[in-house]
This record gives C-alpha cells, sequence and structure tokens, in this order.
C-alpha cells in the first residue's frame, strides 16, 4: 500500500532534474550576454630594447602618464615575467635587465638563445584602473650572403 502525498513518476522525474541542470546555465548565460564586457584603458609608455641580442641585454620601460604607476608587471613572449618593486614616476625611466624575467616554472629568459617578439606592460592608476601596453618588436632577420658558386 502506498503512502498518500505527492509522487513523481519517471518522466516528471526527468523533467525536474533536466530543469535543475538547464536553469543555472541560462541564467549564467543570459547574465554573461547582458552585462557590458570589461576593457582595459590604454598605457602611455614607450619601451626600447638595449643590446638585444648580447648578455646584459635590458628593456627600458619609460613612464609618459602624468601619474605614477603601480603594480607594474612587465612580460616579454607572452611567457617571461617580471613584476618591479616600487612605482614609477611620471616621465622616468626604469632598466630592466632581461635575465631578471622568469617563467612561472623559474626558467629564466635568456636573450642570447631567445629573442624579444613582444612587451606587454600593465600597470594599475589611480582609481584601481587597470591599464595596459602591447608592443610587438620587430625584429631584423639575418640574411647570409650566398657563397661563391652557390647561384641558384
Amino acid at each position: 500500500m502506498r503512502k498518500p502525498g505527492l509522487r513523481l513518476e519517471r518522466r516528471g522525474l526527468t523533467l525536474l532534474l533536466g530543469g535543475v541542470l538547464l536553469l543555472p546555465i541560462l541564467a549564467v548565460s543570459i547574465i554573461s550576454a547582458t552585462l557590458p564586457t570589461a576593457h582595459d584603458h590604454p598605457l602611455n609608455v614607450a619601451t626600447r630594447l638595449v643590446n638585444p641580442g648580447a648578455a646584459d641585454a635590458a628593456v627600458v620601460v619609460h613612464n609618459g602618464e602624468a601619474v605614477e604607476l603601480a603594480s607594474l608587471r612587465v612580460e616579454l613572449n607572452g611567457a617571461y615575467f617580471h613584476l618591479p618593486k616600487g612605482r614609477l614616476a611620471p616621465g622616468t625611466d626604469l632598466e630592466l635587465p632581461l635575465d631578471w624575467f622568469a617563467k612561472k616554472t623559474g626558467n629564466t629568459f635568456d636573450p642570447r638563445e631567445t629573442p624579444v617578439r613582444a612587451i606587454d606592460i600593465s600597470a594599475r592608476l589611480p582609481g584601481n584602473r587597470r591599464a595596459v601596453y602591447r608592443e610587438t618588436v620587430g625584429h631584423a632577420v639575418k640574411e647570409e650572403a650566398p657563397a661563391e658558386g652557390d647561384r641558384s
């Protein structure tokens, strides 16, 4: 003998479980489609490489902002990072030797083996706004002169 009360049949239970699974997915999809996307502010800095390809190679970061930059993070080739301590005052330069940069695994950047292809810099501006600078570094490819008699 069955006890009195509400009972779900197999079909009803399947629909209930499907609704429980789909409702959060649908809610997250609607929220992500309707909220505005966050964007980074452009960072007014300039970079230059000093002695590229040499053991004492460095990247120089010049702060062109009117305010000092905090929480500076410099990234090379999308894999090697350096987090300078302190703040970068307006109009000043910061020279960072390339052998200071390392991967998260601890492998350090070797400027004699790996050319710098990209420099990404992020910093925190007043008001906790994040600003980003991205540069693709063009590097000259060494072309060797053809050997005598090899005129193809």
